[in-house]
């Protein structure tokens, strides 16, 4: 089952034995999840296809109503032919560019193979991580407020002692190479396919 951002803080806080929150704020909690979201996603993103509109007598279609993208991998345009017709895309910014030799004469429909990043909302019918994805999440925002708190408390008094900075860290940095050997096995090889321009 799918599981809400309450259930992925209650984790990473059971992770890190401070489930009162007497070590990590949950605002540091939050923002931490938050960029370790955008970072897992960018090894395991979030695989979308999008419906667009071309413009006339342009190769670039606008992308910007697309939210949270991290990349267009290709297009398919003219949509829903037998078979596919997928195009190379050139992506600038909020801006792909379509890799053929004749642009659309007119405002056509236009399918966009996109990589975005995950969504983690209160809902769990919301969220796009699958169960894998979501222990990687909480182990990576569990070592990152590790390695974080280790070198806040490096020079501070520690009720737990001198060694209480490095064993935070020495664990968080153990645990952040087993979490992106993970991810990046996850990943796999990157390909990319050359598609026709005609």
């Amino acid at each position: 089952m799918a599981q809400t951002r309450a259930n992925i803080i209650d984790a990473i806080e059971y992770k890190l034995q401070d489930e009162n929150n007497a070590i990590y704020s949950a605002n540091e909690i939050n923002s931490v999840l938050d960029d370790c979201l955008v970072e897992l996603s960018l090894y395991s993103p979030y695989m979308t296809k999008e419906s667009l509109s071309t413009t006339a007598n342009s190769f670039d279609v606008d992308v910007s109503s697309l939210t949270d993208l991290i990349k267009v991998d290709y297009a398919e345009w003219k949509v829903d032919k037998s078979p596919k017709q997928y195009r190379n895309v050139m992506q600038y910014g909020s801006v792909c560019r379509l890799l053929v030799e004749t642009a659309p004469t007119s405002a056509e429909d236009i399918y966009m193979y996109c990589q975005r990043v995950h969504s983690l909302v209160a809902s769990p019918a919301s969220s796009t991580l699958d169960p894998v994805e979501e222990t990687l999440l909480t182990r990576l925002t569990a070592a990152r407020l590790a390695i974080s708190k280790g070198t806040y408390y490096i020079n501070r008094a520690n009720i737990g002692g001198a060694w209480v900075p490095k064993e935070w860290q020495q664990w968080g940095k153990e645990e952040l190479k087993e979490v992106l050997h993970l991810l990046k096995r996850r990943k796999g090889p990157q390909i990319r396919e050359e598609y026709s321009r005609v």
